[in-house]
């Protein structure tokens, strides 16, 4: 799941790039 490792991070920022 890259969305919740992103999110872990760096608190969001790149898990919006990931999912996209």
């Amino acid at each position: 799941m890259p969305i919740a490792v992103g999110m872990i991070e760096t608190k969001g920022f790149p898990a919006v790039v990931e999912a996209a």
